[in-house]
């Protein structure tokens, strides 16, 4: 059978044909295998929802990535882009505080308007898991170890890189700093400009210039928070976290206290993303949202992952 290729698509979206699609719902069955055999459920999600119950909930960023419409209703309608905070509008009216944790799976597809790349898709094949239950260390272990577990379910090793979303403000948390001062010094470390530090906030402490100057060179470790009193919780949580990360066979877990990639918004605790030994970019990311089922009324905490089926492709 002889199926034409020369038919275009608006930009960041494409068909599959009978050998990709084949190849999609292997890995997808691979995983979705991988998490029902850790006891995890799936949960089905619509594809559009209101716009006005994500206000606040989601960062300027992430609303700005979400495709909009007005219904004949005249409502405010979004295609799904995130599948996170959907599961927890969905989920929290239901959820049954006697039979927690709760595990849970998702799969389909999100849209999102991203800045136009040579290959840049803005539609992907998602699939993830996400356990609904006390903010405990060992969720986030088993969180870790179930994301690696899944790509080494489709033949890829994966690399985790992992730290705290909330460290950067805890270590400038009592200096006052206008919310100006706070972009700019985000900035100045997630694009390691070290002189710059001093030049935005001058005022700060010697020891917490000294902090965000490890970061910005990416030489910080654990011991130098011990020096901030609202990193040390933080620290000593991350420590343990990585005692329990030994013994996964296939699978490299790495410590990068200078990581301060784009957050949704949500995030609260344990943030990571997730490589494949044949992509320098992510295949999926995670993290902790102590906060996001409490927007939606249920007062539970979570932790999970997303991976992006299309990018694990390359390593099938």
């Amino acid at each position: 059978m002889t199926i034409s290729t020369s038919i275009s698509y608006p930009v960041g979206v494409k068909a599959l044909l009978p050998e990709d699609a084949a190849r999609r719902r292997r890995i997808e069955r691979f995983l979705v295998d991988a998490l029902e055999a850790k006891d995890y459920r799936e949960v089905i999600l619509p594809i559009v929802d209101f716009v006005d119950p994500y206000a606040g909930v989601v960062s300027e960023r992430s609303t700005k990535q979400s495709y909009r419409f007005t219904d004949r209703e005249g409502e405010l309608i979004q295609i799904r882009s995130d599948f996170t905070p959907m599961l927890a509008r969905a989920l929290a009216p239901a959820i049954d505080r006697n039979a927690l944790p709760l595990r849970v799976f998702y799969r389909g597809d999100v849209i999102r308007y991203e800045q136009t790349r040579l290959g840049q898709n803005r539609e992907f094949f998602q699939v993830g898991a996400e356990m609904i239950g006390p903010p405990s260390v060992s969720s986030d272990i088993e969180m870790l170890r179930l994301a690696a577990s899944s790509i080494l379910a489709v033949g890829a090793r994966p690399t985790i890189t992992f730290s705290d979303a909330t460290l950067f403000g805890a270590i400038v948390r009592d200096e006052r700093l206008e919310p100006l001062q706070l972009r700019e010094l985000r900035s100045a470390v997630a694009n390691k400009r070290r002189s710059d530090l001093k030049r935005v906030a001058p005022e700060m402490t010697a020891d917490t210039i000294r902090v965000l100057e490890l970061m910005a060179s990416g030489r910080i470790q654990l011991e130098d928070l011990s020096t901030i009193k609202a990193t040390r919780e933080i620290a000593a949580r991350l420590e343990e976290i990585s005692q329990g990360l030994t013994n996964v066979e296939g699978a490299t877990f790495e410590l990068h206290l200078d990581d301060l990639d784009d957050d949704p918004g949500y995030y609260s605790g344990i943030r990571f993303r997730i490589f494949t030994d044949v992509r320098r970019l992510p295949a999926g990311h995670g993290g902790r949202y102590d906060e996001l089922y409490r927007r939606f009324g249920a007062d539970v905490s979570a932790v999970g992952f997303t991976l992006s089926v299309d990018y694990l492709e390359e390593a099938f």
